[in-house]
């Protein structure tokens, strides 16, 4: 097994040591998902030649409180008082940089399936109703292209390029729709935009890309079934991911998270236990 592979586990098992009883066997799992994304991150675009992971007081190291924010396990990315991370260093191989290609792949090929597929089902689809469009997927396969397109995700197969094409497609047909009925300033129109623009080559990590879908979503739904529809557990779970996308995309996530919080403004009420989480905090600056 990969050096990289024992430091993820070792991290994850620290933090069920730390937190025992307090947290689920999802949350761990949601753990082990976001600091894995956030490590294969780091690794391909070669930010520094080494990985550290560390607590200072209840501080920790930028990629653990991702993974703790994004999990649910810590609201703040803080840990408990008196609780620590073993502290880790490691350099960052020539070989680590193949292996984390690789699990980028492995993950990619996890999450789409069938990247042709998914194209071209959603397509046919949406050319049957075109005022209906699965609006996570279409997000999800407009970011898996931007991932090919800048090589943060190898995938040689020529057929990638007639993708592009439809997936341009569809967005200009939903474009078009969101023009024709007056909701050109909406969300979903800004965050599309954000990602079917073109030329664009760029990876965001897994917190970032699941804060710009879920909050398109959250306006869509909403417009579709009404703000009551909305439950706690969802707005939390976009939440978090929005908080934790700040950390390495606050420029990105800022621009948006003020109109989502307006959008699930009316269910204040409902969110005040989750109120740290919806205030903006200071930009953070990262020293690892």
């Amino acid at each position: 097994m990969n050096e990289i592979n024992d430091i993820l586990n070792d991290i994850t098992c620290q933090t069920i040591a730390m937190y025992g009883n307090n947290i689920s066997e999802k949350m761990v799992a949601n753990f082990r998902k976001y600091l894995e994304d956030i490590v294969l991150f780091d690794i391909i675009r070669c930010d520094s030649d080494a990985l550290s992971f560390y607590s200072v007081g209840r501080e920790v190291s930028k990629n653990i409180r991702i993974a703790l924010i994004a999990s649910g396990i810590s609201r703040d990315g803080m840990i408990p008082f008196g609780e620590c991370y073993r502290p880790v260093k490691t350099s960052v191989k020539k070989h680590d940089y193949y292996f984390a290609k690789r699990a980028t792949r492995e993950n990619d090929a996890d999450r789409f399936k069938s990247f042709k597929l998914n194209v071209m089902s959603l397509m046919d689809e949406y050319r049957e109703q075109p005022e209906k469009l699965d609006l996570l997927q279409f997000l999800s396969l407009g970011l898996s292209q931007n991932e090919r397109n800048c090589g943060y995700v190898e995938d040689k197969e020529s057929v990638i390029e007639f993708c592009e094409s439809e997936l341009q497609t569809m967005w200009m047909i939903r474009k078009k729709y969101l023009e024709e009925n007056g909701l050109k300033n909406s969300l979903e129109y800004s965050i599309c935009s954000e990602i079917f623009q073109r030329p664009l080559a760029k990876h965001y990590p897994l917190a970032t890309s699941l804060a710009l879908c879920e909050m398109a979503m959250t306006d869509e739904f909403v417009r579709t079934n009404g703000l009551e529809s909305l439950n706690q557990e969802y707005i939390e779970y976009v939440l978090r991911n929005i908080k934790a996308a700040k950390i390495t995309d606050y420029d990105i996530i800022s621009k948006y998270e003020g109109r989502f919080r307006d959008i699930i403004s009316p269910k204040k009420g409902m969110l005040d236990n989750i109120a740290k989480l919806v205030k903006v905090p200071k930009r953070e600056t990262n020293k690892d």
